[in-house]
């Protein structure tokens, strides 16, 4: 996998926490150009600028994945700055904080 990903422009919703943030810290070590979006603007800011100032390719986009005009903005700004988007790497979710016994599922 080390140049499979070599070079590519790889989009990652959700980045700034989870499985999204270890995610955003694996791909520049195989030399991905990243796009990182999450609502948290300072956090997914500090991560681009952690990443750069490494020596890798990132830039963060604020943004809430449910607003259909942001996810439209963020795909044309990567495709501005990179020209292309290979890889989407859709992480971004929800999580109802709820005791398992109240979760309705099917609904």
């Amino acid at each position: 996998m080390t140049q499979a990903i070599a070079d590519k422009v790889v989009m990652i919703t959700g980045a700034s926490s989870g499985l999204g943030e270890a995610t955003t810290m694996a791909l520049p070590k195989q030399d991905a150009r990243l796009a990182l979006c999450a609502r948290r603007a300072d956090r997914i800011q500090s991560l681009a600028h952690q990443l750069t100032h490494a020596g890798g390719k990132a830039m963060a986009v604020a943004m809430d994945v449910t607003d259909h005009a942001q996810l439209k903005q963020l795909v044309d700004v990567t495709a501005r700055e990179y020209g292309r988007i290979d890889v989407m790497i859709n992480n971004a979710g929800i999580m109802p904080q709820a005791l398992l016994e109240r979760v309705q599922i099917g609904q």
